[in-house]
């Protein structure tokens, strides 16, 4: 019987760490995570997620270039300085959606949802909800880098 129950013990403490190790690794996987700050969440929200978002709708192809970097300045790069009609499909795509999200409401997200990590860089993802012309919404999935300048980009992004 004691050995039946330092088996049971065993087990549980073998599951209770790596259901641990599974768990923490979403949080504890980049080293030095903390959580962001309401004021820099304010300063991502009004500096990057904003504009980001109404320079799509006005097609302001300029603005998106200062914000954009990684991934997405590589794909999306060439369009927002080659292609002179793509301000007018920008505007025909996003210029009649309207922003759902408070700048509040995108703190608190970005708040929830980015890292800053220990070198001074950050990452993280924040969906802005947006309502089309026909009341369909639609969810913009933007991914943040700060670089070391600290400076937060916008280094992806996904229409849903």
């Amino acid at each position: 019987m004691r050995y039946l129950k330092n088996g049971v013990v065993s087990s549980c403490l073998i599951i209770g760490i790596v259901l641990g190790i599974l768990c923490g690794h979403e949080v504890f996987g980049q080293e030095g995570a903390l959580s962001l700050s309401q004021l820099e969440a304010g300063r991502v929200a009004e500096e990057v997620a904003i504009p980001y978002v109404t320079a799509l709708q006005t097609g302001d192809v300029q603005t998106l270039e200062s914000l954009i970097d990684g991934k997405l300045a590589i794909t999306l790069g060439s369009l927002l300085r080659d292609n002179k009609e793509y301000p007018n499909f920008l505007r025909e795509s996003f210029g009649q959606n309207r922003l759902l999200d408070t700048k509040s409401v995108l703190e608190q997200k970005i708040v929830e949802s980015f890292v800053a990590l220990s070198n001074g860089q950050g990452v993280g993802t924040l969906t802005v909800e947006m309502e089309q012309s026909d009341n369909n919404r639609l969810n913009l999935q933007l991914s943040f880098e700060k670089d070391k300048t600290g400076a937060w980009k916008v280094v992806d992004q996904k229409v849903n």
